[in-house]
């Protein structure tokens, strides 16, 4: 029985993620839209419409093929998400059976399904569900080289480095050539992946140290990474110069130093971002960054030097990087190791959850992290040796310029592989060993239980705002295309009406202060429809709200539909022409 605890393990707990599907009956993530559009360009062969090259592909692929299979790409969203959250428990356990007894590898799994965080992440349509089993099957593949020490030296390898070394021998070529793809296949899922190089050259060079081989050769282990890294993805990087002009790893430098300057250092300053973003350009025809439907970038965007950034006001960097600093370990990463847990305690009134003692407890899975990475460390466990390095580089370079949570969703199982280690290596004589495993297990199910539940309850008909958009979209396919796939562009916010209305192509509602420069842009781009909703507007964009009153006459817009429910409005205009 004890071996199949395992499997039915993932059973229950990958139901309980079908379960909470259902707070997720509608789009309602602009990000979604992205993904969805490139994997129904993808579905039909099309390969020119990767759109603008800030979203990476590789998400939408899979996507793509059981969309043949289910034909709906929302429903073949959801099949893979669960199929990739599965093949990430599997890739964790095989992990893990190398450090944990069984009954551990059990509890680590249990808050691995568990975790509210991954949870939300698996249950929404985000590039995150194929990078995390990506990230966790490179971290597989570096353990199983490393702990069978294959980049040691042997007396053959000593000669040939000595006279080759940048050639190097079969062993070490095999290890870079694949890390190099395993990079590669990061950075087509999100481009800022292409930082872990950094991480590599300080994983090979603390091994050479370690097992003290020569760093000639180390060199040339990371010289093959980094080439194999750019063989493997020079046929998008060809694909960004020619939408760009420019020869870049990313086409969203400039947007993510605006962002950096823009945003408030300690808070997500939405604000910021919408006028990094979707701010117009001086000729009111593109958008700042480029960033809209299947514009080319023919007109230049807003140049921000990196090299400038750094060094025109370094004291502002370096404070910005302390602050983001002190974010990152005291907000974010708590954040998002206990998430619902943690809001749930600091949101409710209740003298049970405002006591010290249940402070206490909900901080211990904390607390394990730290004794985890400490008994590593003493017990000199490969994985500290491995998964250190890619945290030390995400955790400088992210912090320089702004702290996102999602930017560290990839070291979520990584702490709670830590966190159950340090459960197992926690000090206690023999005949309290068992007693042990079951009050950590009560404790985790309890505070992860807890987590769980909130961020159900918490989320339970969220989708209703977003419904009258998705009314309004059905309507406009129905009344106005009356086609599966419709060519006419639709402006809003957050494509939810652009999603539901048959369009496969997104216009972004720019960010400006007057309606003579959203006419101007919309008749440059040909635009057909104008998206105005309660939901969008009166947060996002402050400045348009009035044109929520759609009783009124605008200059150049024609009421073509409003939808109401409740609080809740939609205004579909029409553009005149």
């Amino acid at each position: 029985m004890r071996k199949y605890i395992i499997f039915i393990v993932f059973i229950l707990w990958t139901l309980l993620h079908v379960y909470f599907l259902q707070l997720n009956s509608v789009l309602k993530i602009a990000d979604s839209f992205a993904y969805l559009q490139m994997s129904h360009y993808l579905a039909n062969f099309n390969m020119n419409w990767f759109w603008t090259g800030w979203f990476g592909f590789l998400y939408s692929l899979p996507i793509a093929v059981v969309k043949f299979v289910i034909g709906d790409d929302f429903l073949s969203a959801y099949f893979v998400n669960i199929s990739l959250f599965v093949v990430s428990g599997v890739l964790l356990y095989q992990i893990w059976k190398r450090y944990l007894t069984r009954e551990y590898n059990v509890l680590l799994m249990i808050v691995f399904f568990l975790s509210s965080t991954l949870i939300h992440y698996n249950i929404n349509i985000l590039s995150e569900n194929i990078y995390l089993p990506l990230f966790l099957w490179f971290i597989l593949f570096l353990c199983n080289y490393i702990d069978n020490k294959s980049l040691g030296d042997t007396a053959v390898n000593v000669m040939a480095w000595n006279s080759l070394w940048f050639l190097g021998t079969k062993w070490t070529v095999v290890f870079s050539l694949i890390s190099g793809f395993f990079l590669a296949l990061l950075y087509l899922t999100r481009w800022e992946a292409f930082i872990y190089v950094g991480s590599l050259f300080l994983l090979v060079f603390f091994l050479a140290f370690v097992w003290e081989f020569s760093f000639k050769k180390a060199t040339g282990i990371f010289i093959w990474i980094v080439v194999s890294f750019f063989v493997f993805i020079s046929p998008y990087i060809v694909y960004l110069h020619g939408i760009t002009w420019d020869w870049w790893l990313t086409n969203k430098w400039s947007s993510n130093i605006r962002q950096a300057n823009m945003r408030w250092v300690d808070v997500m300053d939405d604000s910021g971002f919408e006028k990094s973003v979707w701010e117009l350009t001086e000729d009111k025809h593109h958008l700042i960054a480029g960033f809209a439907g299947w514009l080319a970038y023919d007109k230049p965007q807003t140049k921000e030097s990196l090299v400038g950034y750094f060094l025109d006001n370094p004291s502002i960097v370096l404070g910005r990087f302390f602050v983001n600093q002190k974010k990152l370990y005291s907000q974010s990463l708590p954040k998002l190791i206990l998430w619902d847990a943690l809001r749930e305690y600091q949101n409710s009134d209740s003298k049970f959850y405002n006591n010290k003692i249940f402070f206490v407890i909900l901080i211990l899975p904390l607390l394990l992290i730290l004794n985890g990475v400490y008994k590593m460390i003493v017990n000199q466990t490969s994985f500290i040796t491995i998964s250190a390095p890619f945290f030390i580089v995400a955790s400088v370079f992210f912090t320089l310029f702004f702290v996102i949570d999602r930017y560290f969703l990839i070291f979520i199982p990584v702490a709670l592989l830590v966190m159950v280690y340090g459960i197992q290596e926690f000090p206690s004589k023999e005949s309290f060993r068992r007693g042990r495993y079951i009050s950590f297990l009560a404790v985790l199910l309890g505070i992860y239980g807890l987590g769980a539940q909130a961020y159900f309850f918490n989320h339970i008909g969220d989708d209703g705002e977003y419904r009258l958009k998705m009314e309004a979209g059905v309507w406009l396919k129905k009344n106005i295309c009356k086609r599966k796939v419709c060519s006419y562009k639709v402006m809003e916010r957050f494509p939810v009406v652009t999603y539901y209305s048959g369009t496969k192509v997104r216009w972004l509602t720019p960010y400006v202060e007057n309606l003579d420069d959203l006419l101007e842009y919309a008749y440059y781009n040909k635009v057909d429809y104008l998206v105005v909703d309660s939901v969008d507007f009166e947060k996002y964009r402050p400045k348009l709200n009035f044109l929520l009153d759609s009783s009124r006459k605008y200059k150049g817009l024609k009421v073509l539909k409003r939808f109401e429910d409740g609080e809740d409005v939609v205004v579909l205009y029409e553009f005149e022409r």
